[in-house]
């Protein structure tokens, strides 16, 4: 009799607990990173006689965790593609803006206005009205190259700025793994149960990290042993630092962004270059496609526009140099440039400008190949063929240099756009497999709750039987 009410007595336990795992689950259904939990019951030992074995009930002293790592590991991968694509996708539609292009106020547009607004002043070289012209459209090209260069400037500082909150989330997610897993190790039960809810904000933590830079997990006993690009950054309960900075070449003065990595006491051993993920792109952004100085060998749209307005001016002021204004006298050309650099350096898109001497002087606009020949265009008309010259820039006329750029960031784009694609697909896709596989399903939980209740049920009518069997007999018994 003692057994019988022993063996209804666990069961009432173990159904109980069965339904606290079960109510965990439903509560849960909605929580983002969380992880189906089912109890685990075990036959106990059974009570053994010379003339029989009797069972003694169950007991639910373990709750097992559906995690499958496989596809932690695929979801990792697949997050660590989608956002460095996302990245790459939102840096190329801020470019597109910077560039402006197709428009009527795009680059290509102001350098066909430059060209039409000369070719009409070959044709009455004497008519100030026209020569105003040519230098009201020869500013607004400068000023468009002023604007483009200054955007995707303003562009490459504000990644800088990305890739700096995304090192120091890096190191508070490395920082808070090393914490959980110290945790994980010591909260561990005597039967070597490790904590559920530890374990999901374990991997929630990786999946963010994921996201910023690609990395590999290892878990022994449920610690995550993390590295990046080879080296180990989590290790137990200690993790590496992260620091960004911007090395600067002497020789070329080109900035680069780097990473350096020290160990928890704070010694350096290397340097981290990410290979995936957000900011994969945004170092790929800021040290070459917007690195005005890029030495990679890459495509940088940011030296491309220099390298046109450097060449432009170059072909242009090449010509004026050679010409006479409407006033000028003797036989030595006064050598006047239409395009100068705001700063006294070399022109590029970002300094490029019209000549300030020829703002207020029309008449001084190069366009006569000998002095006191106002009707002489033979300078002017040469300017105006530039449009057809092949040898610009790059073996290319002005235009054709500036297309094949454009066509250049449109692949870009496209790229980035279709990788984005098949990377949205493979998360959902693994996300939806893992959601099957360890997420919470209401319809079978619903099926636990009442099947763990008629059982918690059924074993308290046995010990209230049992109960009533016992008083009988101690009433037989008086």
């Amino acid at each position: 009799m003692i057994t019988a009410f022993e063996t209804s007595a666990r069961a009432l336990a173990a159904q109980q607990r069965a339904l606290d795992v079960t109510s965990n689950n439903i509560a849960n259904v909605n929580t983002p990173g969380y992880t189906r939990q089912q109890a685990i019951f075990s036959e106990t030992d059974p009570l053994t006689t010379p003339n029989y074995q009797l069972g003694t009930g169950v007991v639910a002293n373990n709750v097992q965790q559906y995690r499958q790592e496989w596809l932690d590991r695929e979801m990792r991968n697949g997050l660590t593609s989608q956002s460095g694509y996302t990245s790459d996708t939102q840096l190329f539609q801020q470019i597109q803006s910077a560039l402006n292009e197709p428009s009527d106020s795009g680059l290509d547009t102001s350098m066909s206005n430059f060209f039409s607004s000369v070719e009409q002043l070959s044709a009455k070289p004497d008519d100030l009205s026209l020569r105003q012209s040519v230098l009201s459209t020869a500013s607004s090209l400068a000023g468009n190259f002023n604007s483009v260069l200054g955007s995707l400037s303003s562009l490459r500082t504000n990644v800088y700025s990305q890739m700096g909150s995304n090192v120091s989330q890096i190191n508070s997610l490395l920082t808070n793994i090393a914490n959980l897993n110290a945790s994980i190790a010591t909260t561990r039960t005597t039967n070597g149960q490790l904590s559920s809810t530890l374990l999901d904000q374990q991997n929630t933590m990786l999946e963010q990290l994921s996201k910023i830079g690609d990395i590999q997990v290892s878990r022994v006993n449920g610690v995550a042993n993390v590295s990046m690009n080879g080296m180990a950054v989590v290790s137990n309960d200690k993790a590496m630092k992260l620091s960004l900075q911007q090395d600067i070449n002497s020789s070329t003065s080109e900035v680069t962004a780097t990473i350096s990595m020290t160990d928890w006491k704070g010694n350096p051993v290397g340097t981290y270059t990410p290979a995936g993920g957000e900011l994969a792109s945004q170092m790929k952004y800021y040290n070459v496609t917007l690195d005005d100085k890029d030495s990679s060998g890459g495509f940088s749209v940011v030296k491309n526009i220099n390298t046109l307005a450097s060449s432009f001016a170059a072909k242009v002021n090449g010509l004026s140099q050679t010409g006479y204004g409407l006033n000028d006298t003797g036989s030595t050309p006064p050598g006047r440039n239409i395009f100068t650099s705001s700063d006294g350096g070399p022109i590029t898109g970002a300094n490029i400008q019209l000549n300030p001497d020829l703002i207020s002087h029309p008449e001084d606009i190069p366009t006569a190949s000998a002095a006191g020949t106002p009707g002489n265009n033979d300078i002017i008309r040469q300017i105006g063929q530039l449009v057809n010259d092949s040898t610009t820039v790059g073996n290319q006329t002005a235009s054709q240099y500036y297309a094949q750029t454009l066509v250049t960031v449109a692949h870009i784009g496209g790229d980035a756009s279709n990788g984005q694609a098949v990377a949205d697909a493979t998360v959902t896709q693994v996300g939806t497999q893992r959601d099957a596989a360890v997420g919470v399903n209401m319809d079978e939980e619903t099926v636990n709750m009442l099947k763990y209740q008629r059982a918690f049920e059924a074993a308290a009518r046995m010990v209230s039987a049992t109960s009533e069997m016992m008083k009988t007999i101690v009433n037989l018994g008086a």
